[in-house]
This record gives C-alpha cells, structure tokens and sequence, in this order.
C-alpha cells in the first residue's frame, strides 16, 4: 500500500443567492527521498460529493506494458515504479543478451534494458528490420555492423526526447550495432537502441511584410505574415507553397509573375527555394488627356497618386471636381478617370472658337461653329468679318481697327470692343451727290440713326451701314453715268441708279447726273456769264453781275436771277440780259446789289480826281499832292497809298472808311555851319 502525503487548504466560498457554503483543499502526492513521485494524480472514477465537482486520488504512477519484442512474452504485461514484470521466449527461442529477464519499472517512467529472444541453434544475423530507415547492408555475425541512414536521416537514441537542435547539428549519419548469436544489439525498443531518425526543418516565419528574413526555432509563435502556409513542423523532403499576400509577388515586382513559390525541406535541416515576396508595381500611369501630376508616374501597392485637370476641364462623372486619386492595387491602377471640359458654371469652363467662316458680328450673342475650344483665360484676337469693324460703342466705321482681343471667362468671351457693321455715312453727304442734279429716293433698309459724341456733344448721325442700297434719281434734264465716262447723255439713258456701302466706307458704283444737252443761250450782257448749257427739259439760273438787275423788272422788285428752260432741243425765256442798276432813275434793289450811284452830290475833300465810270463795280480816287489814302485818325506818311476804291451798294457810296489826309513830313536837320530857321513841321507843302 501506498501512503499519501495530503495537504488541506480550505477555502470558504459563499454564495449569496442560495446561501451556500462551498469548501476546497489541495491535495499533494508523496515523493521518495530523490525527489522523484511515487504516486500520480488521478481522477477519482465516482464522485462522492453532492455538488459534483469532482475528487482527484494518488495512484502509483505506472510505465505502461512492456514493449516486448519478437515471439517474447512478459508477466504482468505493465508494472508501476518499483516493480518488475518477467520475460519469457516462445518456443524455440531464449532469453539472451547483457539486459536483465525482469526489467524494473524506473522512476523516469520506462522500462531498464531487457534481454532478447534469440533462435535456438542460430548461425546467422537475422535481417535488421527494427529500423527502415537505413541504407542495406550485409549483417556481420557476432561482430559490430555500422548502419548508414538514408538522406535525411540521423541516429537519435530511442530513449532520449527529441532535440530539434541537437539532432540538427548532429554530424553523424550512422550508428553501430553487434549482432551476437544471432541478435542485434543494442535492441530499439530498450535506452541504448539508436535508430535513423527524419531530419526536420524550422518553421517559416516572416519577420518583415516584404519577405522571410529569419528561421526562428520551433518553440517561436508562428506568424506566418505576410504569407499563407501550414504552420506543422517541416521534415525533410517535405515542400510547402508560400502564397504572397495581395499586392507582393514572387522575387519580382511585376504584376505577371508567380504569386507562390516552392520551399522544400533540405538535408542538414535546411530550407531550400526561399524566396522574397516583392512589392507589385503598377504599369507607368500616363497622364489622361487635359490632366497632370507632379509626382512619380510609378506607384506600387498601396500607393496613390493625385491627378489634377487642366484649366477648363473636370473629373468625369463629376460637377466640377478638378482631381482625383489613382491607386495601384495588386498591380491594377484602381480610380483612373478622364478629364472632360468644364460645363458652364463651373468656373472655368472653356469658350468655343471663332470660326473665320462665320460672322462674329457679336461675340456675346453670335452663333458659329468652333473649330477648337479656348480655354478659361486664354485670350483671342478676334478679326471681324469683311464690313464690321471693332468698336466699344454702336457706331464703326473704317477709322476703328478690323479686330479686337477677347478673354474666355468660363464659357463667356469678355471683351470692351465687338464687332459693329461700318457705316458710309449719309448719302446726301457723299462728295459726289449733287443736290441741284440728284435726289436720294430711297435707303434699302433704311438708314440708321446713331448717336455719336462729337467734340463732347452728342449729336445725331444718320448712316448707311454696309451693304445696304440708295436709289437716287436724277432730276428733269439729267442722266446717270459713271463718273469721268465722256458719253454725252440722252433721253434714252437711265435717270436713276443704285449705290452700296462697301467695306472700305465708300459707295460704289460712282454715279453722276450728267445733263442732256439742249441748245445754249447767250446773253446779250450784265450777266455772269455769256452763255450757258440748258439740260433738255430741265433749267438754267442765271444770275446777274454785281450792280446788274435783270432786264424788264420794276426799280423796286429788282431781279437778279432768271431761269432758261429747254423743252424739245427749244430755249425758252422771259429775260433775256441784265442792265444796270440806275440810282438817279430811282433804281433801289437792296443792300448787295450795286448800281450807279449819283456823282453830283459826291464831295471827297483832299480827293484830286474821280473816274465817272465804274470798273468792276468799283469807283478810283485818285489823293491830291500832299495827300494819302488812309482808314485812321492818324496823319498819313508817304509810304500810304495814293487812291482808294469807292462802292455804289443800293444806290450809297461807301469808302469802307477811308479819305485822303495831307501827310507829314520828317523832322529837318540843319547842319551847324548853316543858319538855323525853324524846327517847326511842313503842312501843305510850305
């Protein structure tokens, strides 16, 4: 019987809710005098408490059966420390070797070395077949036979716990086993026996994201990060497949290559095939049209790069995103976009282009088809089209330049100037209209008014813009024809023509009325002229010369104008001369006219001659000696004229201020040697 050494611990525990009172103790096996344990815990197989919580009793601690070997038998089949169980041979067989026939249970829990059942009458080792593992060999009889392991395999004693390290830097492959009377010794099932035993390998283990840099021993936690694989100890031959995490390949950084590679358990405990799981990278990332990025074009997983738009363009599927984000994901740029024009609104939207085919007339309202968009800010020299010209206000004409610079604001061109129509001007205003010949009958479309600022003034203009058509229509008499043509017009020629506003300002064609010729009328004298041109069917004013009235008219209705007609290649007249205009017949045609004015009442003191007969409407006063002509209060000198001009204006004489007045002479210097007489001036010669 074994005695057990018990200690109690108790430890009350009360429970609240049922009112219970709960004890434990703590129970501990004896051990002999080398520290060594007699007796085990073991679970009790009933349970003697209420509450079944469970008891525990020491027992002997026991080595289990005895591994006995071939046609051997052993009595009891188990023993507990300290006992001995007893060997017997079948028959034909008998113990033999230096172990014991009654092997003892030991303290460390296995059996001491026992003998062998050998043949009866044996002459030859048998084969060894303890041990497969081994190279084959021919068995020595009652001598030592060395045993070489297969590849892989070490000798380790069948006894010993396996040492991973120990048996790793084991240097030898082989071991030595006697075969006497036909029995190996040592036996593989006893504490002697070597045997081969398969090598094995450290478990991976990664000590970085990017790849295995270290074994660690078995005893290390595996964390098998960033790979995929069993975590079981390696033996020797075995091959496992390492799969890179997402985003990592196999030695290389390209998205194609192998994702696992093979690692394969070696001789000497050494992994074979190791490899590092490399960051993928992604193709080169080329710019997406309109767009741009500052930094590398070359990501790897898990980078991100940032895209920005040009001016004028948006993210796609966006309102007005300007950037976005691509990241490299396993080796597939994730988040790549176009960039788009930016839509109005936007801020930055871009502008259609002018087209040189269609008209501009307005850059804010103008329609045309684009060729090319302008982008926001970009500024444009705008060329208006043939009869526009830029102007800032409502008015263009060619004085203003044919184009002007506009800047795209988000989709609006911004600009001070457009493009206006020019303008001719009036008509009527043209060099070659001639109101006594012409008449403007129509403006096709209208002419139109502008106001313009003149000197500061705002005056109203009327303008024939460009492109547009003026009738005008010659009067009775008269023919259209193109300026400087000789051809002498007739009635069978148009009397009206067209002309247009072109786009250098001008009307063109050049039209003048030229007169259909009649018959020429000669005056019989007082007129300003001799003869003159009657346009048939038209008429000819004739004007008298200054101080001249038309023949047969009153002395007070004095004319000075008559008319000749033509009609039919006939002149036609009521006058036919102009006479002088007679103040003494009591003649008074008005202020302006002239005439012969009356010479008996004329006094002109200081004058010594009158001519009685005027020239060219005009009366000669000739001074007398001493005297000058002259218009002020001041005395004449010498160097004044001698004679003046009278008018006879209405019948009035009129000097325009002037008579003559003695002169005075230079003050006379008489030499010292002479006799002096006076220093007084001459007046009328003395």
């Amino acid at each position: 019987m074994f005695l057990c050494r018990i200690l109690f611990t108790f430890l009350l525990l009360h429970n609240v809710f049922t009112d219970e009172t709960k004890q434990s103790m703590t129970i501990m096996c004896s051990v002999d005098n080398s520290g060594n344990p007699e007796l085990q815990e073991m679970p009790s197989a009933t349970s003697t408490t209420p509450t079944h919580y469970g008891w525990k009793r020491c027992v002997p601690k026991s080595c289990g059966e005895y591994p006995v070997g071939t046609n051997m038998t052993a009595q009891p089949a188990s023993a507990v420390v300290g006992g001995r169980v007893t060997l017997s041979c079948s028959e034909g067989f008998f113990l033999n070797g230096p172990g014991s026939p009654n092997p003892q249970c030991l303290y460390a829990g296995i059996y001491e070395e026992g003998q062998i059942c050998s043949t009866i009458g044996c002459t030859t080792c048998p084969d060894f077949v303890d041990d497969p593992y081994t190279e084959p060999f021919l068995p020595v009889q009652n001598g030592t036979n060395r045993v070489s392991c297969l590849p892989g395999y070490k000798p380790w004693p069948s006894n010993k716990s396996f040492d991973f390290q120990e048996h790793c830097e084991a240097n030898t492959t082989s071991y030595l086993l006697s075969c006497q009377n036909c029995t190996w010794w040592p036996s593989p099932t006893l504490s002697a026996g070597q045997r081969c035993r398969i090598q094995q390998c450290r478990p991976l283990t990664a000590l970085d994201p990017y790849g295995i840099t270290k074994f660690v021993s078995a005893t290390t936690s595996h964390q098998l990060e960033p790979y995929f694989m069993d975590e079981s100890i390696l033996e020797y031959g075995d091959i496992i497949i390492v799969n890179c995490f997402p985003g990592f390949r196999a030695n290389s950084s390209s998205p194609d290559a192998a994702r696992s590679y093979n690692v394969t358990c070696k001789d000497s405990c050494k992994l074979a095939g190791i490899q590092n799981c490399t960051l993928v990278r992604c193709p080169l990332i080329e710019p997406p049209l309109h767009s741009s990025f500052n930094s590398s074009a070359e990501l790897h997983h898990g980078d991100a790069l940032r895209i920005s738009c040009d001016l004028g363009y948006k993210v796609s599927g966006t309102s007005c995103a300007k950037e976005f984000d691509v990241t490299c994901s396993d080796g597939l740029l994730l988040g790549l976009k176009t960039c788009v024009p930016m839509q109005c609104g936007c801020g930055e939207a871009a502008c259609q282009a002018f087209s040189k085919d269609a008209p501009p007339y307005d850059s804010f309202a103008g329609s045309w088809t684009p060729e090319t968009s302008v982008s926001h800010g970009q500024s444009v020299e705008v060329t208006c089209v043939t009869g526009f010209r830029a102007n800032e206000g409502n008015f263009s004409d060619c004085s203003f330049d044919s184009s002007y610079t506009a800047t795209c604001n988000d989709c609006t061109y911004q600009s001070k100037a457009t493009c206006k129509k020019i303008s001719c001007g009036n008509y009527e205003d043209w060099p070659l209209f001639n109101p006594g010949t012409m008449e403007v009958v129509a403006y096709e479309p209208a002419m139109q008014r502008n106001n313009i600022s003149v000197g500061g003034v705002l005056v109203t203009r009327w303008n024939v813009e460009y492109d547009s058509v003026v009738s005008v229509r010659c009067k009775p008499g008269y023919r259209a024809r193109i300026v400087g043509s000789s051809k002498v017009p007739s009635l069978q020629d148009p009397q009206s023509f067209e002309v247009t506003c072109t786009s250098t300002c001008a009307f063109f064609p050049l039209y003048e009325c030229a007169m259909i010729p009649c018959a020429k009328f000669f005056s019989s004298g007082g007129t300003i002229g001799s003869s003159f041109d009657v346009p048939e069917g038209g008429l000819t004013e004739i004007s008298c010369q200054q101080g001249f009235k038309v023949s047969g008219t009153s002395s007070v209705d004095c004319k000075t104008v008559f008319t000749v007609s033509c009609q039919a290649g006939i002149v036609n007249s009521t006058y036919q001369s102009c006479i002088p205009i007679d103040c003494m017949a009591g003649d008074r045609c008005g202020t302006g006219t002239g005439g012969l004015c009356d010479f008996s009442t004329l006094t002109l003191p200081g004058a010594l001659y009158i001519a009685q007969t005027l020239k060219d409407s005009k009366l000669l006063v000739t001074c007398k000696n001493g005297y000058r002509a002259t218009s002020s209060n001041a005395a004449p000198t010498c160097i004044d004229p001698l004679t003046y001009n009278l008018t006879c204006d209405d019948c009035q004489f009129n000097s325009n201020g002037k008579s003559c007045l003695p002169i005075t002479c230079t003050q006379l210097m008489i030499p010292h040697s002479l006799p002096f007489y006076s220093n007084m001036r001459l007046n009328d010669t003395k």
